[in-house]
């Protein structure tokens, strides 16, 4: 009985820790990641960037006014927080080295007359070795030279006891086959380049890769919505010395209007320079639907077996 009861206690623990880490990854994957950006540019930069995490109980927080500072809190704690008193550094003069008072001063003692004397000897005798040494290297290169010249006069006389017309027939053959060579290789290359373009235009056009690059298409559309904060708020005054300039800037922010509408608040100026503004954005991302994306192009049927015919090397 006493075994059976020790038993149950340690599958109920497990099952208990089973549980909670059940639990755990569930709140990972649906509990989305918030994130929240303000930026303001008036005659200098403001911004703040926050993302917090199930109710802020881990948040990060990154704030610049001219200075840039970052705080993190997980439940109560701040890692990035001095926790404590910081140490007196020590100074500059602390750290190096003390130099002493009194300076030594060596005085060098004049040489004796036997010590130069000897010192003399002793480089003339330098002097004789290096001058030795450089008679015997230049006699061994006239030697060598003198060698040289012998062996390029037999090499005359041997051509020109042959006659001229197998040397240009030789000369002749070594440039037909070199031109064969150069042909053979243009014509390989050709060959390769024209079996890879065969290659990329029957990838393009096979219908289960047109299905997959369709398929992947969609699915990016979806995670890029689903980054995309879904609030927004813009007030923007735009001008440039070129109205033409102004116009292209109005042109590109009018994008957004199709996204987030009456939001997005930009008046132009075309007869000043100003820039000032304010925007403010907020969002989330939940991981459980970025796996969930992810695993739809993973799984699907043609993208496996496109997996597998790179693996094998048919692509």
């Amino acid at each position: 009985m006493l075994v059976l009861t020790i038993l149950k206690i340690i599958g109920i623990l497990l099952l208990v820790l089973l549980g909670l880490l059940f639990l755990a990854a569930l709140l990972v994957l649906v509990v989305p990641l918030r994130y929240r950006i303000w930026m303001e540019y008036r005659e200098s930069l403001k911004a703040k960037v926050s993302v917090s995490w199930l109710l802020k109980m881990a948040e990060l927080k990154a704030v610049y006014d001219g200075e840039l500072d970052v705080d993190v809190r997980a439940l109560w704690f701040h890692p990035l927080r001095d926790g404590g008193k910081k140490e007196p550094a020590e100074t500059e003069e602390k750290k190096q080295p003390q130099e002493p008072s009194g300076q030594l001063v060596i005085q060098s003692e004049p040489q004796s007359e036997p010590q130069s004397k000897i010192q003399s000897e002793t480089q003339l005798e330098r002097q004789f070795d290096t001058q030795s040494e450089t008679r015997s290297e230049t006699h061994s290169l006239k030697q060598s030279a003198k060698e040289r010249e012998a062996d390029q006069d037999d090499n005359r006389q041997s051509e020109k006891k042959g006659s001229g017309r197998p040397y240009a027939g030789n000369r002749w053959k070594q440039i037909s086959a070199a031109g064969l060579h150069f042909k053979s290789q243009i014509c390989r290359k050709w060959n390769g380049f024209y079996r890879k373009m065969i290659s990329y235009r029957n990838f393009v056009t096979n219908e289960r890769n047109q299905r997959v690059f369709f398929m992947i298409l969609g699915q990016s559309k979806r995670l890029v919505h689903h980054i995309l904060p879904k609030k927004v708020l813009l007030q923007a005054d735009i001008g440039f010395d070129d109205p033409a300039t102004t116009g292209n800037v109005l042109a590109a922010a009018s994008i957004l209007y199709a996204f987030y509408g009456d939001r997005i608040q930009v008046t132009p100026y075309f007869d000043q320079e100003i820039l000032e503004g304010e925007v403010e954005a907020s969002g989330r991302i939940r991981l459980g639907t970025l796996l969930y994306l992810a695993a739809k192009v993973w799984f699907h049927k043609d993208f496996r077996m496109l997996r597998k015919e790179y693996k094998n090397g048919g692509i």
